[in-house]
């Protein structure tokens, strides 16, 4: 696991870079005057693809180390309607897809990205179990589980949102199902990995709930995730949350200096900058910087963290150190600097993971100038 960790974060800083770069553009696309919905329609799909792609990319890292996720307050009938074009499109024609969702289904508080990747895979692993085509159920209820009941599941007693997934597939073996959820274990041969399966369990186990599967050969499975019911007893949502700003909120006219030895995001990055109302000045690397900062009056610097040469905390620390009153937010598709000199906690913890939406870059930029 730990090797795994290893692989995926040296892939992952060039993998969100180019995430970034589509993800970008393709908001830019989104606001130009454009009738077709056709067009407006692809546009969604792109960025929606996009977010999934680097959900998994961090889902995948997290199998080699523990992540910090980001948990929200969700309804898990919210995220199976708005799914339901991508999984009907994914299972194909050959596969009915149901919904059986519970009308005053509880939230609950766990990671989006991680519910959404558990239902795909889910889907996928169920379409892979019906070759020949068939139906996959999806089933939402309010559970109270009693003492009895969660020692069985290996919970603790209490209120929880149960989400089934019945397909008619082949179904398993008591063999093949006891190992499912173990990382790499596939009975797909090269067409299969092992990891969704795994992930899923990982997600689950993180945020208190549980995973049981019944199945026979046959005549389909059963999959019946447990997540806790959120009672309101958790922090409330940061008010500087994006969603939260309107457009106004995000223009500016402050000087701001984007750093990044990407081309195609460093320009993007300058573009929507330039376009919400800011001066941009672009530099390929540190030294670069430094010398744009040397004759140019800069509010913010926006800088990668891994760059060849000086990396973003040795610029942030050097240009603190000259020009103190200069805003700094560093952006990285890594969430791990082994190896990388931090010479700042704090931009460290308040890092911009890329890929980022250009309301989350607006939003910590007009943070940063306004305080």
């Amino acid at each position: 696991m730990e090797a795994i960790g290893k692989l995926t974060s040296g892939l992952a800083h060039d993998y969100n870079n180019s995430l970034g770069v589509i993800m970008g553009f393709t908001e830019l696309l989104s606001t130009q005057d454009n009738d077709n919905p056709k067009f407006k329609e692809s546009v969604e799909h792109i960025m929606k693809a996009t977010e999934r792609a680097s959900s998994l990319t961090q889902k995948l890292m997290s199998l080699g180390r523990k992540r910090k996720e980001t948990a929200e307050t969700i309804n898990i009938n919210d995220i199976l309607r708005s799914e339901q074009p991508i999984l009907a499109k994914t299972l194909t024609p050959q596969i009915k897809l149901c919904f059986n969702l519970e009308e005053n289904l509880w939230s609950v508080y766990v990671d989006k990205g991680c519910a959404v990747d558990a239902i795909l895979n889910m889907s996928i692993n169920a379409m892979h179990a019906m070759p020949e085509g068939g139906e996959l159920t999806f089933t939402t209820s309010n559970a109270q589980v009693n003492t009895i009941e969660a020692q069985v599941l290996t919970i603790q007693p209490g209120d929880y949102v149960k989400l089934a997934t019945m397909d008619t597939g082949i179904g398993m073996t008591s063999e093949v199902s006891s190992h499912i959820f173990e990382p790499f274990y596939s009975t797909k041969g090269e067409n299969g990995t092992g990891l969704g399966l795994s992930q899923v369990f990982n997600f689950i186990t993180e945020f208190k709930g549980t995973i049981r599967v019944y199945s026979e050969r046959g005549h389909g499975s059963c999959f019946s995730i447990y997540l806790p019911r959120y009672e309101n007893k958790l922090p409330a949502h940061d008010t500087d949350h994006p969603g939260q700003m309107d457009k106004d909120q995000l223009i500016g006219n402050e000087n701001i200096l984007v750093v990044d030895d990407e081309r195609a995001l460093r320009e993007m990055n300058a573009s929507i900058l330039s376009s919400y109302g800011y001066t941009v000045f672009s530099a390929s690397c540190g030294k670069e910087a430094l010398e744009i900062l040397e004759h140019e009056k800069i509010d913010l610097i926006l800088s990668d963290v891994i760059m060849p040469g000086m990396n973003g905390f040795e610029l942030a620390h050097i240009a603190h150190h000259i020009y103190p009153h200069i805003k700094i937010q560093l952006c990285s598709g890594l969430n791990d600097f082994k190896g990388t000199t931090v010479t700042n906690k704090l931009l460290a913890d308040n890092l911009l993971a890329k890929p980022f939406s250009t309301t989350q870059l607006l939003s910590k930029v007009h943070k940063l100038l306004k305080h």
